[in-house]
This record gives structure tokens, sequence and C-alpha cells, in this order.
């Protein structure tokens, strides 16, 4: 993959109209722009992301599997259970403690 500057890249979307009007909602919701309501959540779902494939490595390597014996078809969905329910409980210690933090 190549490296992209993070500085004053611009990516384009389309929403459907639906999509558009639920997302508008949200950041009004929130109190944002809509551009940084989008920014925001893409970069969350990407780290969430991250974090997942992390998991996954170090749940296989615990079970002395690799990744692609782990994600076996039919033993897929028990084990995103697994590894849905502890990024859970991680994500919610992080976030619980940089709410002690403020």
């Amino acid at each position: 993959m190549e490296a992209m500057s993070s500085s004053d890249t611009t990516v384009t979307v389309t929403f459907s109209a639906d999509e558009y009007a639920t997302v508008a909602e949200q950041a009004a919701q929130c109190g944002v722009p809509l551009d940084t309501y989008v920014r925001e959540a893409a970069a969350e779902r990407a780290e969430d992301g991250k974090s997942k494939d992390a998991l996954r490595q170090e749940i296989a390597a615990r079970r002395g599997q690799s990744v692609e014996e782990f994600l076996t078809p039919g033993f897929l969905i028990d084990t995103d259970d697994i590894v849905d329910a502890e990024l859970d409980r991680r994500l919610h210690n992080a976030r619980s403690t940089e709410k002690s933090d403020r």
C-alpha cells in the first residue's frame, strides 16, 4: 500500500438521499459539521478494523493457528463473536480510562 500524506487530501463520496439525511442528522445531533462527522466516523471505523485484525491475529496465535485457519468457513461466525466481545471489552476499558483522565 502506498503511503498517503495526511494533509490536504480530499475524498469525494456519494450518498443516496436517505444516507445523506441520516448522516446529516447524526452530525447535527453531535454538533459538528458534516465533513468532520464523516471524517471522524471513517477514521474510527478504520481504527476499529485495525483493532479487530490485531485481535484475530492474537487469538489465532494463542490457538496455534494462522489467521487463515482461524477464519475457516463455518468457524468464522463463532470466532467473530469472540473477537467482537473482546474488542468491545477493550474499547470500553480504553474509553473509560479516557473519561477518567479528563
